[in-house]
C-alpha cells in the first residue's frame, strides 16, 4: 500500500551543486564526513516552460515567465552547445554504456548502473522484490521474480546477492541506491518511463526500490516512480523493481 509520499519540484534538484549520498540507515553526522564524499547532481531534464494555468511550452519565449529551470545549470547549457560531455545523453545528462552493455556510467555523478534485461535471468525486466536486508519482516515468495532466484524468496537481500556473485561488469559491490542516488536518474523531460531509454532500456514505467529506509516508520523504505519522478514510502513488504548502482560511497 502506497502510505507516503514526497514530490520534490525539479528546481530543487539544480539549486545545490553537491548533495551527500546518505546512507540507507541510521548513521550519524560525525561519520557522514568520511565515509560519503560530496559529488555533483545531474540536472532535471526540463528543457521547456511553463505558465500556469496554460501548462507547458515546448519552445520558451519572453512573453512567458523567465528564470525557470530550462534557462539554468547543464540542461541550458547543453541546449546553447556549450556542455562538453564525456558520452551522450540528453539535456545535461551524460551516460557511458560499458562493454557488454549491461551497465551504465554516469559521467556526472560518477555512478555505474545496472541495466535491466528481457531474458527471464535474476536481472530481468519484470521481476519484482520485497525489500529485506536479513534483519526480519517479510523476506518474500519466489512469485514476484519468477523463481529465478531458485529456491531463495524474492528479496532485495537476495536479489543484491546474486549480482554480486555474477560479478556483473567485474564488480562484486552492487548495493541499492540511496533514495538521492536513485532520484538523479530521473528524467523529468520526459514521462513513462521518466528516464535515458537509450541508456536504460528495459525499464518499467513503475516504483523502484532505493535502499533508504523511512527515518519516522522502520517498516517503510522510499521507492523513486520511474513513470513521473515522484519519491514515495512504501512498506517493505510490497514487493516493487529494483536497479542496483556501485561505486561513489
Amino acid at each position: 500500500m502506497r502510505g507516503l509520499k514526497r514530490s520534490f519540484p525539479a528546481p530543487l534538484r539544480l539549486a545545490c551543486l553537491t548533495a551527500l549520498a546518505l546512507p540507507a540507515s541510521g548513521v550519524g553526522l560525525s561519520a557522514l564526513a568520511g565515509d560519503y564524499a560530496p559529488r555533483p547532481l545531474n540536472d532535471t531534464g526540463i528543457l521547456f516552460c511553463a505558465d500556469h494555468p496554460a501548462g507547458n511550452h515546448d519552445r520558451c519565449t519572453a512573453a512567458l515567465p523567465q528564470s525557470q529551470d530550462v534557462h539554468h545549470g547543464r540542461d541550458a547549457l547543453a541546449a546553447a552547445g556549450r556542455l562538453e560531455k564525456a558520452g551522450g545523453g540528453a539535456a545535461g545528462f551524460d551516460f557511458t554504456v560499458l562493454h557488454p552493455a549491461a551497465c551504465v556510467v554516469d559521467n556526472v555523478t560518477g555512478l555505474v548502473w545496472e541495466v535491466k534485461t528481457a531474458d527471464g535471468g535474476p536481472r530481468d525486466r519484470a521481476w519484482r522484490y520485497v525489500w529485506h536486508d536479513g534483519t526480519g519482516g517479510n523476506a518474500g515468495t519466489a512469485q514476484s521474480c519468477g523463481a529465478s532466484l531458485g529456491d531463495l524468496p524474492c528479496s532485495t537481500g537476495h536479489f543484491v546477492a546474486a549480482v554480486r556473485a555474477m560479478r556483473l561488469c567485474g564488480y562484486d559491490d552492487w548495493r541499492l541506491p540511496t533514495v538521492k542516488e536513485l532520484e538523479g536518474l530521473v528524467d523529468f523531460g520526459r514521462v513513462g518511463p521518466s528516464i535515458a531509454t537509450a541508456y536504460f532500456p528495459n525499464t518499467a514505467p513503475r516504483d523502484y526500490w532505493s535502499g533508504t529506509v523511512h527515518s519516522g516508520l522502520s517498516h517503510y523504505a522510499w521507492a523513486v516512480s520511474f513513470n513521473h519522478g515522484y519519491a514515495y514510502g512504501y512498506t517493505r513488504s510490497h514487493p516493487l523493481y529494483v536497479r542496483l548502482v556501485r561505486g561513489g560511497r
